[in-house]
């Protein structure tokens, strides 16, 4: 995932600790349906038990029983960590005795410190038990491996309740408006980068070219996150992020409303997703009932990217580069190379990966660096140049291309490692796309496109880095995207201001170029600011690429939030043809999910903070920014 406003800085990350001792017995109100044969309230653990794999809302109540038996190192948050039944309750005087399964090397710590097995223990067999006289809640763990999830509680006797959470009203599902499609795109978009090499080159399919327009939106009430494109499925994550839906790529009409997590790449069958936990939660694609949930143990946040290739997941996060099972979510292994992963590419052969060192609050001289894999993760060369970090891989013909934030492209040879050439840009560069040599586009064939923060879209000789045209838009531009000798790109992280003559800039545009000449073919305004007395700015995403459709998500601070159809008079045809008329397939008229322009949203309130706290000089740097 991009290092961007919308990841760290302007959703705003909160991070605190919480302290613990046993809980106290509550009052008698608190405590009505605790101890024996009271009710079915359960106990309040505050929150100590939340991200426990294994703990599904329930406590095992072994009131009655002298001795209980909780067992170490079950099945649970990606791996033998977990404790079985997480959470117990008995009475006071009971004796709670921890089985070891020979699974895992763990221990039982009390997070007050009253009871401790000592050092951490792999044999099988019950080796550590602990009488627990007093009333109270008692929270536990495993030492080695609290940070997975490795979390108990045992609650003694009467003890304060949790009240249940009011049933949340229901949201409105988002409805489409407009014009759509007559049938679902038979291609797909699966991942950010399209495929495993991250070319963003889709050679199944064409976009629109002719009379190109925005026929259809779906408007949300909150901030959406890119969408995939996979089994004629749009699947897009909205809120910080708090859900994900999946819509029909024909009508737009609403599929299912799946868990919290930003949808990273998608099959027919599967659609993954990182979470704020860590975690990494695969979804059915059909249902969007999630079929297994694992910690990669590679980041603390959001995965920095993730892939599927050859039945493996890949995940790379800030602390390392992790391969599941894409079926079971097994963790196959895990890497450490020495630095924040940025992104990866999986190529036959091996892997490439991306990363930083010293970036961020470390004070010394960042350094980018790419790295040749082999298919276990195992460093074959490395890379590196002082820069501002990278974007994810892109491999063509032999060669990986790697864009920086110090207004630069390398590009390296992927068997050894050998720099290739160099190319200066005007800023920062926010992703690539190639067209690798082979692609048969005539005049355009083995071409790397550049999309920057300068306002500009770079294209360079694949083989030497010579500039082949440059060609100014209206804002940041995003990673582009090529099919049918069209460059199609759209504006985002704009931050409102004035055009070189004078005029205000129209902020959310998307544009295609033919590939070969540089030659502008069209531009798309999706929409301008309309609250006054605020400074102008969007948030999006690149496009997508399927079956004469460009698909794009912009997010706004005046408070319209939407995912975005643009066709062109092709693809517009077949959808009057299908339906008779031209109001596409399943449009309705309103759009109950959807924001009125100007009003605001809450779940946009962190990126508008943040806007407003960086003042004149802040957003100046955010124009140049490389971080």
């Amino acid at each position: 995932m991009e290092r961007s406003v919308d990841r760290r800085t302007a959703l705003g990350l909160a991070a605190g600790a919480l302290g613990w001792t046993a809980l106290p017995s509550g009052t008698a109100a608190a405590q009505a349906g605790g101890g024996a044969g009271g009710g079915a309230a359960e106990p309040d653990y505050g929150g100590w038990l939340d991200g426990v794999g294994n703990y599904d809302g329930t406590t095992a109540d072994m009131r009655g029983r002298a001795d209980v038996t909780v067992s170490v190192g079950v099945e649970a948050n990606g791996g033998p960590y977990g404790f079985g039944p997480p959470a117990v309750r008995v009475d006071p005087g009971a004796t709670v005795r921890w089985e070891w399964t020979g699974s895992g090397t763990h221990s039982v710590v009390a997070e007050d410190g009253r009871f401790d097995s000592g050092d951490v223990v792999s044999e099988p067999g019950v080796n550590f038990e602990y009488t627990f006289e007093e009333e109270g809640v008692y929270p536990y763990y495993c030492a080695p491996h609290r940070a997975l999830g490795m979390r108990g509680a045992v609650a003694v006797g009467s003890v304060p309740t949790r009240t249940p959470a009011p049933t949340p009203t229901p949201t409105p599902e988002p409805a489409p408006e407009g014009e759509w499609l007559a049938a679902a795109p038979t291609a797909a978009w699966p991942s950010r980068g399209f495929d495993a090499a991250n070319t963003r080159h889709n050679p199944a399919t064409v976009g629109p070219v002719e009379d190109v327009r925005k026929s259809g939106t779906v408007a949300f009430r909150d901030f959406t996150w890119a969408p995939v494109l996979a089994g004629g499925r749009l699947v897009v994550s909205l809120g910080s992020p708090d859900r994900t839906v999946a819509l029909d790529a024909a009508t737009g009409r609403h599929l299912w409303t799946g868990p919290a997590g930003v949808a990273v790449t998608a099959t027919a069958d599967a659609v993954y997703l990182t979470t704020e936990a860590g975690d990494v939660v695969c979804l059915d694609a059909a249902s969007g009932e999630p079929r297994w949930r694992r910690r990669a143990q590679v980041t603390d946040w959001l995965a920095n990217d993730v892939q599927v290739a050859g039945g493996r997941l890949l995940v790379a996060g800030d602390g390392g580069l992790a391969a599941l099972d894409a079926a079971t979510g097994e963790v196959r292994w895990n890497r450490r190379p020495g630095g924040a992963v940025e992104g990866i590419a999986a190529v036959e052969g091996g892997l490439l990966a991306t990363g930083t060192r010293h970036y961020g609050t470390d004070r010394q001289d960042p350094v980018l660096w790419a790295a040749g894999l082999d298919g276990e993760g195992r460093e074959r060369w490395r890379f590196e140049r002082e820069s501002y970090p990278p974007t994810r891989p892109t491999v063509a013909d032999g060669t990986v291309y790697v864009g920086s934030g110090s207004h630069a492209v390398h590009a390296i040879d992927a068997v050894s490692g050998r720099e290739r050439w160099t190319a200066g840009l005007g800023s920062r560069a926010r992703g690539l796309a190639v067209l690798p040599s082979g692609s048969g586009v005539a005049g355009a064939a083995g071409t790397v496109y550049v999309g920057c923060n300068d306002y500009r879209l770079y294209a360079l000789d694949a083989a030497t880095g010579d500039r082949r045209w440059r060609r100014r838009t209206r804002g940041f531009v995003s990673p582009p995207a090529v099919a049918g000798g069209v460059v199609y790109a759209a504006n985002t992280y704009f931050v409102g201001g004035v055009e070189e003559d004078g005029s205000a800039e129209r902020d959310e545009a998307v544009h295609g170029f033919d590939a070969a000449s540089g030659d502008r073919l069209w531009t798309v305004e999706l929409g301008e600011q309309t609250r006054t007395g605020q400074t102008p700015s969007v948030f999006g995403s690149s496009v997508l690429v399927a079956g004469g459709t460009l698909f794009v998500n912009t997010n706004s601070t005046d408070g319209t939030f939407g995912l975005h159809v643009l066709t062109g008079a092709t693809a517009r045809q077949r959808a009057t043809d299908a339906t008779g008329d031209a109001t596409g397939g399943g449009s309705t008229g309103g759009a109950p999910g959807g924001s009125t322009p100007g009003g605001g949203s809450p779940g946009f309130t962190a990126v508008g903070a943040a806007l407003g706290l960086l003042g004149a000089a802040g957003l100046q740097r955010l124009r140049g920014s490389d971080d």
